[in-house]
């Protein structure tokens, strides 16, 4: 076998590892996107198994759908702290509404004790994460706003800033 014929069967074997290596990858997120799709029109009952199994598999979009289920008490029981645990993994992952979900739960003491430090990182991470959708901006915004006159200064910023930094840096390294 000459040098060309063997780096064409070397290429061909590295192209058809790649292909079936990414595909399971590609149909797993292809069934999450279409389970997604089904909560979103109301067919929760039947996504739930589904949901839940990317949820627990880390998926953080998943997370923080299952976070919630447990918001809303439909197909499972309600309870703030199953849907805190679930907005705060989610948010870790970096799921911009798992980030807006935990920081009003820090906001609001439900599910956990309010802290208004940890409300204010995960709203300013909100912010921040590129993947944001408008449609809570300008609450997420008016909130930070709350907190800073609420007498939010010295020890509390310097706090905040240096978790934002944490996860900021957490939330880079994720994306390489």
């Amino acid at each position: 076998m000459n040098a060309l014929k063997l780096r064409m069967l070397i290429c061909l074997v590295f192209v058809a590892l790649f292909v079936f290596a990414v595909s399971p990858y590609a149909m797993a997120q292809e069934e999450l996107n279409k389970a997604i799709e089904q909560y979103n029109n109301g067919q929760r009952q039947s996504v739930y198994p589904i949901i839940r199994a990317y949820a627990e598999k880390g998926n953080a979009r998943a997370q923080t759908i299952l976070g919630l289920f447990y918001n809303y008490g439909d197909v499972v029981s309600f309870s703030h702290e199953e849907s805190f645990k679930w907005y705060r993994r989610g948010a870790h992952g970096g799921d911009p509404r798992g980030q807006y979900n935990l920081a009003s739960r820090y906001y609001r003491g439900k599910g956990t004790d309010q802290d208004y430090v940890l409300a204010y990182v995960w709203f300013s991470l909100y912010l921040l994460n590129p993947k944001t959708a408008g449609i809570e901006k300008d609450k997420a915004e008016k909130r930070i706003e709350r907190i800073e006159q609420r007498e939010f200064f010295g020890d509390d910023m310097n706090r905040a800033k240096t978790l934002i930094k944490k996860w900021q840096s957490k939330f880079k390294s994720m994306k390489k």
